[in-house]
């Protein structure tokens, strides 16, 4: 979202009296540090946009979740500390269908 007062104006617009915002897990390929970070600055900045405007948006958080121990870390990080709402996954994980025992720690 690049322009926040265009976004409001379109919901204005639409009648939509709130937006949940989201990332595309577009980075299930990342090793874990640049997963860490990635979507660290890809939360905060979704906090930062929905606690500017609580009553327009709220958010999902982004999680690596080829990285079962990093993406429950993020998910409390995320819901606990940033005030996100839930969180947003893809169906498969780098061929891994969600029911694979390899994602059971999230």
């Amino acid at each position: 979202m690049e322009d926040k007062n265009a976004r409001l104006a379109s919901m204005n617009k639409q009648g939509l009296d709130m937006a949940v915002l989201s990332v595309n897990p577009c980075w299930y390929h990342l090793e874990y540090e640049a997963a860490e970070a990635v979507i660290k600055i890809q939360n905060e900045g979704l906090a930062e946009i929905c606690h500017a405007d609580p009553d327009r948006f709220i958010a999902f958080a982004s999680i690596a979740l080829q990285h079962p121990d990093l993406a429950v870390d993020q998910i409390e990080y995320g819901v606990n500390n940033l005030g996100l709402r839930g969180i947003n996954i893809g169906c498969y994980v780098e061929g891994r269908e969600l029911s694979d025992p390899f994602f059971h720690p999230v």
